[in-house]
């Protein structure tokens, strides 16, 4: 314990045999003086009170007060350095994955485009069948006759154009 270290009532310090005891409100007594007290309030801050004996036995989170605050220093620089290298290694971990993710997200935007593009196709096919359906149901199956080269052509070279009444020949 360092030189700070005293009984707060006749400000002994620690020497050969002397006990402290630690009060639940903070306050440090050698054995002679806590018992001189009343037992039921601190004579430092009149508050009710617990004591513990300060032994080399004491609780972790009881311990750290009587500590050097140069040993806790170093101790929490090391702690600090560890954090520092774990927070690094997740950080970089994340934008790696984050980076993947928005990489994925690019692709499945592309398909999304394609899908749409393919999906408008298929309507403007499915309106040109129906087109044709409704041209051979007004004609009758028996006056209707196709022109091959007529029908290539309108693919081929007119694939705009939505009509092929021209191109069909009775």
């Amino acid at each position: 314990m360092g030189e700070w270290f005293h009984c707060n009532t006749c400000f002994i310090q620690p020497g050969e045999g002397i006990m402290f005891h630690l009060t639940s409100c903070g306050h440090i007594y050698c054995e002679k003086c806590l018992k001189q007290t009343s037992g039921e309030r601190c004579c430092m801050c009149s508050s009710q009170y617990t004591a513990m004996m300060l032994t080399t036995e004491m609780k972790p989170e009881v311990e750290v007060y009587f500590t050097e605050p140069l040993d806790l220093v170093n101790k929490n620089l090391k702690c600090l350095k560890q954090l520092i290298q774990v927070i690094d290694f997740q950080m970089n971990h994340r934008k790696r994955f984050f980076s993947h993710l928005k990489d994925m997200m690019s692709l499945l935007h592309a398909h999304c485009v394609r899908a749409n593009q393919d999906i408008t196709e298929i309507i403007k096919l499915r309106e040109e069948n129906s087109y044709l359906r409704r041209l051979v149901h007004e004609k009758g199956n028996k006056n209707l006759k196709y022109s091959v080269e007529a029908i290539v052509h309108y693919f081929v070279f007119e694939p705009a154009q939505q009509n092929l009444v021209g191109y069909i020949v009775e």
